[in-house]
């Protein structure tokens, strides 16, 4: 470890001298070089290790409110004993910087006295952070209100948000429809949300939704619930405000299409959630390629072309938090200048307590001076084009591979670490006070390991909304970022189910498919129960009397609790124990039939309902039914088809039936 520099303090060209320089004597030739180990300026710095425990007694005195000012004098003179003087290995060098040292502490002590600095909030290195009374996780309200997994979605997608999205699409269904629209209710818009969950959870969402309403390799839900037209209908008219007023608010508002209902759901993201003691600023980006004024390019990500979105969210559960969608300069106005520091300081706005990890396009000295104000503290990469980093730290040829370089002031520790040869990484941190280097192989300080502990906390909600993504393909913006609402959202509610519910699905490790899955059936439920048509295929249709059988229980039977709502498809042939009744419900078969596929069934003679005791007929024991044609088996367990096709010779007519069973045809003699 190096450390650079004699007793430090900040501007904005850099670090520089904040203590006078020694009495007269010799200096050392060398700015910086290694501590040697035994000697006596090495022994001098351990004491001044001990004296800055002391300081930071003095500082929880004063934060405590300490009114004593020869305590509070004394606590803000021991702050500044961070001595970090530069060292030699030549015992004349020693005793010339001890001389040095006893100087500057005199200063220090006569200098701070007087103006009674403000002292540094604490640090994780000091005690444990107290957040306030502020408990992390989901608050009282959340907690009261999250009665069951779609109580824990409404929390984020209300009735009001709903109420808009509704009176919306109606008004423009009348105007494009006139009378030959029916309107949509909140039943209805549960419906279509549930199958859009329900087509994330089947990993969907690229897939053609005309494969999803599919008889045959299709999923019996997407037909139960409604038919695919009407499906199309909603994504086509989904509104979420007033086109014809618009223009107007497009003037000043580029959000303006879907500005109330992102205003109504970002508000509710901090009310729900106490973050923990770390919290993650970052960007998201969702995709989208079509025409947006405030489309983004970014090549580092995979999409490369999306929206973009600040995100601050928890560092351990990746909570949203806050977000902030970006939609580009302002209208008639020139780039935005520190717009990093500006995102850090909105999307913290009522945090206290916490730190802050953060990317070098956020981090700087004045954001971590700003942060120190609200009693946040901050861990940031720098970018080198910084004007205040000292050149010592960027410098990196020359310099020994897993080294590190340390600066300090008195609120700011500066860290250059050498990864690979000339090639170095700059650190800024606000919590870290000491130059710590772990016990490792790649030597890496304590700093950059908390940095990488934290950073990932918007980049692992990215990945998790991505797997079970509902969004679908669309040229309109503003259901992109509708999408993303409804992607968000769930999340948010399964951490908060998952939290409220420790006892849930323990030790599980599909819980998030499970708890989507189950939103997605309890959102289609009730439109499936007032259907009034049955649909076509006798899977959905059998799925739609299931429910609806349920539905109309005798009241006591109700009241038993979910197996109620399971009896009538108890009552069914084949019913498997477990399976929740918006389970793909098999087609009812006779006991001595043999078991056959929804596709094989298909190819059987109508029949009139599928639970009359009627013959069927195996097409694998007749040869004279198939003639000569082609048989095609589906199985569907996930998204894929998987298709065999049998070609069978033609055969005479008096040719007897092989068993069923059997492995092989036989040749039958007439």
């Amino acid at each position: 470890m190096v450390v650079v520099g004699r007793p430090i303090g900040w501007r904005a060209s850099g670090y520089h001298t904040a203590i006078p320089g020694p009495p007269a004597g010799p200096a050392p030739e060398q700015d910086e070089v290694l501590c040697v180990e035994g000697s006596p300026f090495c022994a001098l710095r351990s004491r001044v290790r001990a004296t800055q425990a002391l300081c930071f007694q003095g500082s929880r005195s004063a934060l405590v409110g300490q009114s004593d000012p020869a305590s509070r004098c004394t606590g803000l003179a021991l702050c500044a004993l961070r001595v970090r003087a530069t060292l030699s290995a030549t015992g004349e060098a020693c005793a010339v910087e001890r001389t040095r040292v006893s100087a500057s502490v005199a200063s220090v002590l006569v200098a701070l006295c007087e103006s009674e600095r403000p002292s540094r909030p604490l640090h994780r290195e000091d005690t444990n952070i107290v957040i306030g009374a502020q408990t992390p996780g989901p608050t009282a309200y959340a907690a009261t209100q999250a009665r069951d997994i779609a109580s824990a979605f409404h929390l984020f997608v209300t009735p009001a948000i709903e109420r808009i999205i509704v009176e919306m699409t109606n008004l423009h269904g009348a105007r494009k429809y006139g009378d030959g629209w029916r309107p949509m209710d909140a039943t209805d818009l549960h419906a279509y949300l549930g199958l859009l969950i329900l087509a994330g959870v089947y990993r969907s969402r690229g897939e053609a939704a005309a494969s999803l309403w599919d008889a045959e390799s299709g999923r019996t839900v997407f037909r139960a619930t409604m038919s695919l037209k009407v499906f199309h209908r909603y994504s086509r008219l989904l509104r979420f405000d007033d086109r014809q007023s618009r223009p107007a608010r497009l003037a000043t508002d580029k959000l303006a299409a879907i500005r109330e209902v992102w205003d109504l759901w970002e508000a509710r993201l901090p009310a729900l959630y106490n973050p923990g003691p770390d919290v993650t600023v970052d960007e998201q980006l969702v995709p989208f390629r079509g025409r947006c004024p405030f489309r983004q390019y970014i090549p580092s990500k995979p999409a490369k072309y999306g929206i973009k979105s600040w995100v601050a969210c928890d560092a351990k559960s990746s909570y949203a938090w806050k977000m902030q969608v970006y939609t580009g300069k302002a209208a008639g106005g020139g780039p935005e200048k520190n717009q990093g520091m500006r995102v850090v300081l909105d999307l913290t706005t009522g945090l206290s307590g916490r730190n802050v990890t953060c990317d070098n396009f956020f981090t700087s000295y004045d954001l971590g001076q700003r942060l120190l104000e609200r009693n946040l503290t901050m861990v940031g990469t720098v970018r080198k084009n910084k004007a205040e980093l000292p050149p010592a730290l960027l410098e990196s040829r020359g310099r020994q591979v897993l080294s590190s370089r340390f600066a300090f002031t008195p609120t700011a520790t500066l860290v250059s670490y050498l990864a690979k040869r000339n090639k170095n990484v700059l650190l800024l941190s606000t919590l870290h006070t000491e130059g710590h280097i772990s016990d490792r192989r790649d030597k890496k300080p304590a700093l950059i390991l908390d940095y990488n502990c934290n950073k990932g906390g918007v980049d692992n909600l990215d990945k998790v909304v991505g797997t079970y993504s509902c969004r679908r393909m669309t040229a309109r913006w503003p259901l992109v970022v509708f999408h993303n609402i409804l992607d968000v959202s769930s999340y948010n509610a399964f951490v908060i189910w998952r939290e409220i519910k420790p006892d849930w699905m323990p030790g599980k490790r599909n819980k998030r498919r499970v708890f989507l899955e189950q939103l997605g059936k309890a959102l289609v439920k009730p439109l499936i129960q007032r259907r009034q048509h049955l649909p076509r295929t006798e899977a959905a249709s059998a799925l739609v009397k299931v429910l609806q059988s349920a539905t109309a229980a005798p009241p006591d039977q109700q009241r038993q609790g979910p197996a109620a709502g399971t009896a009538a498809a108890r009552s069914l042939p084949g019913h498997h124990r477990g399976k929740s009744a918006l389970t793909d419900v098999r087609v009812p078969r006779r006991p001595g039939d043999q078991r056959l596929s929804r596709s094989q069934l298909d190819m059987l003679p109508p029949t009139t309902s599928p639970l009359e005791n009627l013959v069927r007929v195996n097409p694998f024991s007749l040869w004279q039914d198939l003639n000569g044609g082609h048989i095609k088996l589906y199985n569907t367990p996930s998204k894929s088809v998987i298709s065999l096709t049998f070609t069978l010779p033609q055969q005479p007519d008096t040719c007897a039936s092989p068993p069923l069973g059997g492995t092989s045809f036989s040749t039958c003699q007439p």
